[in-house]
């Protein structure tokens, strides 16, 4: 039996897509921890891969709340010993989580 078209399909981030996320949020977490290379991975990553990412999967990266916390883990990748924790992958978990709650909040307002 085909899907019914008149429900929307509500899109969220899959497993195996947040996974992928993470792992190159990790690596770029790693080359974070040279000193001077920590503000231009910050800067590719969170401004340019992550947005473009969140793009081609159908979200909008520059959302408030989505901007508001990949603002955050910049300003905190920029502190030196702060720089060290993996704030760039807990701001991109926090994004995906944002991302699905919203999807599960659309849900239940459908049904």
């Amino acid at each position: 039996m085909a899907t019914d078209e008149k429900t929307p399909q509500k899109k969220k981030i899959d497993f195996i897509m947040a996974s992928a996320m993470v792992v190159v949020a990790l690596c770029f977490d790693l080359l974070s921890l040279i000193p001077i290379v920590s503000i231009l991975t910050t800067i590719t990553f969170s401004w340019m891969i992550m947005p473009t990412w969140f793009h081609f999967l159908g979200f909008d990266p520059f959302e408030r709340k989505r901007l508001g916390v990949t603002a955050v883990t910049s300003l905190l990748e920029i502190i030196p010993v702060v720089s060290m924790l993996p704030c760039l992958t807990i701001g991109l978990i926090a994004n995906i989580i944002m991302i699905n709650s919203e999807t599960l909040q659309k849900i239940q307002k459908i049904v």
